[in-house]
C-alpha cells in the first residue's frame, strides 16, 4: 500500500475535491465536501492506495469552500481587540449559517489572546508555507498581516515545497499543540538536522514532554533560558524557606593531586 503526494492525486480528485497540503512528495491531504471526501477515500483504498478520512468539524480549511468566511475573518483580524472562542464561532456562524452544527465543540485557545494587527516583516527564517516561494517578495508575503493570516486560512499549505527550504543541519522546532509534522519534517530532512516538537497529543505527562523537548534543544546545541520556566525570586527569602544543602554533596569517588604533594624540588622555571 502506498499513498499520493500532490503531483499524483491532484488529477485524480473528483472536481468537488481541492488538494489542501502538498505534505510530501509520498504524502497530501485533501478537503471538500464530507460525503464525496468518503467516496474517494473508498476508491483510494480499493486501489491499494493509502487513505483514511480526518476529522476536521465540518470545517473544510484551505479549500474553496471556506472562502465565505474571509472578508470576517480579516475584519476581526484587522480589529484592535481580542478574538475570542465565541467571537471566532460567530465568524463561521455568519459565514456558513446553519452548516457547522458541530460548532458547540469548537476551541482554539490561540485566538483567546491578542492578535498583531500592525504588519510586521517577514524575516528571513521565516519559510512561508502558505505563499510560493516565487512570490515572497510580494506586499503579500513580506508581511505578517492580516491579509496574509486570512490567505494562510484559504490557501493550500504548501509543506511539501517548504520543507525543501529548510537548510542543512537546522534545529526545527514545531510549536503546536501536536507533532504532526514529524513524519514530514524527518522525512525531509533525513539526517541532516533535528525536528523537536514540543508537544504530543495523548501524551500522558505534557509537562514531561515538553522538558524533556527543552533538553534536546540542549542536546542539539541549543542553551535554552531554563530560568524561564520558574517564577522570579524575590530576595529577601522568609526564614521558612527550605535549604537546597542538604540536596548538594561532594563525589569523592576520584583522587586528584594536590598541589602540595607535589616534589618542586625537581621543577624548571
Amino acid at each position: 500500500m502506498h499513498s499520493l503526494g500532490y503531483k499524483d492525486v491532484k488529477d485524480l480528485c473528483p472536481p468537488e475535491i481541492d488538494v489542501a497540503c502538498h505534505n510530501s512528495s509520498s504524502s497530501s491531504t485533501i478537503s471538500g465536501p464530507e460525503e464525496i471526501v468518503k467516496t474517494f477515500v473508498k476508491q483510494l483504498q480499493k486501489d491499494n492506495i493509502f487513505a483514511r478520512a480526518v476529522n476536521v468539524a465540518n470545517i473544510a480549511y484551505h479549500s474553496r469552500y471556506i472562502r465565505p468566511a474571509a472578508p470576517k475573518l480579516l475584519e476581526y483580524l484587522k480589529k484592535r481587540t481580542i478574538i475570542t472562542t465565541a467571537s471566532l464561532k460567530m465568524i463561521y456562524l455568519e459565514a456558513f449559517h446553519a452548516h457547522l452544527n458541530c460548532l458547540g465543540q469548537f476551541r482554539h485557545p490561540a485566538f483567546e489572546k491578542n492578535l498583531v494587527t500592525d504588519p510586521k516583516p517577514r524575516s528571513s527564517k521565516w519559510i512561508s508555507s502558505s505563499v510560493p516561494e516565487s512570490e515572497w517578495e510580494t506586499p503579500l508575503a513580506k508581511y505578517s498581516s492580516a491579509e496574509y493570516h486570512t490567505n494562510n486560512l484559504l490557501s493550500p499549505v504548501l509543506f511539501e515545497e517548504a520543507t525543501k527550504c529548510i537548510p542543512n543541519n537546522a534545529i526545527v522546532i514545531e510549536i503546536a499543540p501536536h507533532g504532526l509534522l514529524q513524519a514530514i519534517i524527518k522525512k525531509s530532512l533525513a539526517l541532516k538536522g533535528h525536528h523537536i516538537p514540543l508537544a504530543l497529543r495523548g501524551h500522558t505527562n505534557s509537562t514531561e514532554f515538553l522538558l524533556a523537548a527543552v533538553g534536546k534543544l540542549y542536546m542539539a546545541g541549543l542553551l535554552p533560558k531554563v530560568s524561564n520556566l520558574y517564577l522570579p525570586v524575590q530576595y529577601p527569602v522568609s526564614r521558612g524557606t527550605a535549604s537546597l544543602s542538604s540536596l548538594v554533596t561532594w563525589n569523592h569517588e576520584d583522587i586528584l593531586d594536590s598541589p602540595l604533594d607535589l616534589d618542586t624540588s625537581k621543577m624548571i622555571v
